[in-house]
């Protein structure tokens, strides 16, 4: 077939999956333009995704660049991949994204099969192909996953971040005696005394028994989740932990996944030496289990409704809740609530939206709402910059497994922030390369300093702590600061 003086792109894709000579970017992007030279085609770019897996479009940048550009006018006749396993591994993805690129003119070559979807035989190639890479994909899952599960079994450590007073050292775990100190006090403070996890966080900060900041952990406080984490793993007691967490299917969706608690984990005796003895640790689980229970609040939002629990979202998966604006305080009496409130905290937060879907006009953005006080500012900063939602109680849950390019974490208003940092290490541990931006609608000037390393979206900075919200006036810092002067100032804009 005469290409001659056709022009081209060329996708070269990595994953982590595989990364084997013959497969790596380099070695495509060679072969690609050999292959272009051989037919005398022009390659106008090049398009290239490192270390994204081709489960979806979605986690790959510039793969969603290419199809953008392509709508745009992108004046090409042909792209040209490797193997169509490197076009995706996701046969709705890939028919999906052909019928694309076809509307506008535009075909496929993937050179080590020897496919060309302008021809007649292409497509029915094609789709057969791409359900043989779907396949091969979730084999490559299913083999990766019995290797980390055999490794378990044979207490070896998994990969990812050594857990605070370990380090790693030819992916074994060896004791870092700097953090262990820290590790061994927490477990007699827990176990020898009533002092709750807050408390124990409050006196290691105040003995000066600093928290070393590492790459997944850069706050120097200890909170009480933090405590509460080193206490529930068993790693500290020389045992090895996995699968206590699994990834689940988000029912109604192609890609969506969340994370559920699994009670049939592996636990098994670990290669590495313990902190604290398995004496120490089982007493410290004992307690946990006896304490370890959160009971309903009192204080807050009425959460008793009939259909509790039991209706989820369609789209998303997620619990519903009812349309009820009312807050109750320590006292018993009733705190500032309407449907105005919520109605203007909602568009005040589509507007946000809108502008950091300005700054980020692609969309591989996952939105972070807590619950507590920002769950109807961030409805209105979803509404206004798309992507993937979430929401978390930051007083209760984990964060989420979120593996989009960012992620915009949401409150109403913000105080000092530290919550937020805890929020944003857990994210990084799971997905070290995440980019974070912060939206309020009130932040405190304190926070300001604490989030100096992100991109922040707010309303307006106070100089005031929002604490004390039940006093009649305002005395210093503290007072009816939050909800009325918020409402003050809603009412103005809009």
């Amino acid at each position: 077939m005469n290409r001659y003086g056709k022009r081209c792109v060329l996708y070269p894709r990595v994953s982590t999956e595989m990364q084997v000579d013959g497969y790596s970017l380099e070695g495509q992007k060679n072969m690609l333009t050999r292959f272009a030279d051989r037919e005398e085609m022009i390659v106008v770019d090049t398009y290239e995704d490192a270390g994204k897996s081709g489960k979806s479009i979605e986690g790959r940048p510039a793969f969603q660049k290419m199809l953008r550009d392509i709508e745009d006018g992108l004046d090409i006749d042909y792209i040209l991949v490797y193997k169509l396993s490197r076009f995706g591994r996701n046969a709705a993805d890939i028919l999906n994204s052909l019928e694309l690129v076809q509307s506008y003119g535009v075909n496929l070559i993937c050179i080590e099969e020897g496919i060309d979807s302008s021809q007649t035989s292409g497509k029915l190639l094609i789709s057969v192909l791409s359900a043989v890479a779907e396949i091969e994909r979730e084999n490559i899952i299913e083999q990766t996953m019995n290797g980390r599960r055999e490794k378990a079994r044979q207490g070896g450590w998994n990969g990812g971040f050594a857990p605070y007073g370990y380090t790693l050292e030819d992916n074994k775990l060896m004791i870092e005696e700097t953090e262990a100190v820290a590790i061994r006090k927490i477990f007699e403070l827990y176990t020898s005394s009533e002092i709750g996890l807050g408390g124990i966080a409050n006196q290691l900060n105040l003995q000066g028994i600093r928290k070393i900041p590492r790459q997944n952990g850069t706050l120097e406080d200890w909170t009480g989740h933090f405590i509460k984490l080193i206490l529930d793993n068993p790693v500290y007691c020389g045992k090895i932990a996995y699968g206590r967490r699994t990834k689940e299917k988000v029912k109604g969706t192609k890609n969506d996944y969340q994370m559920k608690r699994n009670d049939d984990y592996i636990l098994t005796e670990g290669q590495h030496k313990g902190i604290v003895s398995e004496e120490v640790w089982e007493k410290a689980h004992a307690k946990r289990l006896r304490t370890g229970v959160k009971q309903p609040s009192k204080i807050g939002r009425d959460r008793v409704h009939l259909l509790s629990g039991l209706l989820k979202c369609p789209v998303c998966g997620s619990p519903m809740y009812t349309n009820k604006h009312a807050w109750t305080n320590k006292d018993g009496t009733s705190g500032i609530s309407g449907s105005r409130l919520a109605a203007a905290h909602v568009r005040l937060g589509e507007k946000i939206g809108r502008h950091i879907a300005a700054v980020f006009p692609e969309k591989n953005t996952s939105i972070l709402v807590l619950e507590r006080g920002g769950r109807f500012f961030g409805d209105g900063v979803y509404m206004g910059a798309g992507g993937i939602f979430y929401s978390m109680n930051q007083k209760q849950d984990d964060a989420p497994v979120i593996n989009t390019e960012r992620v915009v974490i949401v409150d109403s208003v913000i105080n000092t922030g530290k919550s937020i940092m805890r929020i944003i290490d857990e994210l990084k541990n799971h997905n070290p390369g995440i980019d974070v931006i912060i939206a309020a609608n009130v932040i405190q000037n304190e926070a300001v300093e604490l989030f100096k390393d992100y991109l922040v979206f707010a309303t307006r900075l106070s100089k005031n702590s929002f604490v004390g919200v039940n006093q009649s006036k305002q005395t210093g810092k503290t007072g009816p600061d939050t909800a009325d002067r918020l409402f003050n100032l809603i009412k103005k804009r809009y």
